[in-house]
């Protein structure tokens, strides 16, 4: 979390990248495709449209995850998806995975890291 808080220009968006495909279990597919309409900052909730057969849900938003979004959507404020890149399109998987890797590398881990590393990181959580 902390090397996506101080990595690149970035540095909002990433943080709520690894933020909310951590806590939320989100595969990277559904994080990319992620739109903002999925998100209510009224209700402090989001749907997360599962993907690969996995049922669909909402999950409540906690006070951090509000603070995120809501910064990342004032920088975003005429987009669709919730996770853009610098020429103004959603994220592709490729991004995403050069980005996860870069910020295990930051964050000195001695793991090759993957953003599918952020979903099992949430089941091991929830389980303990």
């Amino acid at each position: 979390m902390k090397a996506a808080q101080n990595y690149g220009r970035n540095r909002v968006r990433n943080y709520a990248l690894v933020l909310l495909m951590f806590r939320h279990g989100l595969r990277l597919s559904e994080a990319i495709n992620l739109r903002w309409d999925a998100i209510s900052f009224a209700d402090r909730e989001i749907f997360v449209q599962r993907l690969k057969g996995s049922d669909s849900s909402v999950h409540p938003l906690v006070d951090d995850e509000i603070e995120a979004l809501e910064e990342l959507r004032a920088l975003e404020e005429d987009d669709v998806y919730v996770f853009i890149g610098e020429r103004g399109q959603r994220l592709t998987s490729a991004s995403v995975q050069r980005l996860i890797t870069r910020l295990g590398k930051n964050a000195k881990l001695t793991v090759k890291v993957h953003p599918h590393q952020l979903r099992h990181a949430c089941g091991y959580f929830l389980i303990n």
